[in-house]
């Protein structure tokens, strides 16, 4: 439950590990996006692009900040951020 098990014990994490965080990433970006179209007067698509590169920019510091597997960070930037800000 600390930051130094999880360093120490990182080579043992499989895709299985992975799974949830992505999936947080990919519905915390589209519940944004939807929820940013809900209250959004006017201007719609400006505000739900708006928030997609947010969350976008948002992972990019996350991939250099937490470590994690090259495939999760393409996987995660790619699918999880860049369908919520298209």
């Amino acid at each position: 439950m600390d930051i130094e098990s999880i360093k120490a014990n990182f080579d043992k994490f499989t895709p299985k590990h992975y799974f949830v965080p992505f999936l947080a990433h990919a519905l915390g970006t589209i519940a944004g996006v939807i929820v940013g179209c809900l209250i959004a007067a006017s201007h719609k698509f400006k505000i739900a692009g708006g928030l997609g590169i947010v969350h976008l920019l948002g992972g990019i510091a996350a991939a250099f900040m937490i470590p994690a597997p090259v495939w999760f960070i393409v996987a995660d930037l790619t699918l999880a951020k860049l369908t919520g800000a298209k």
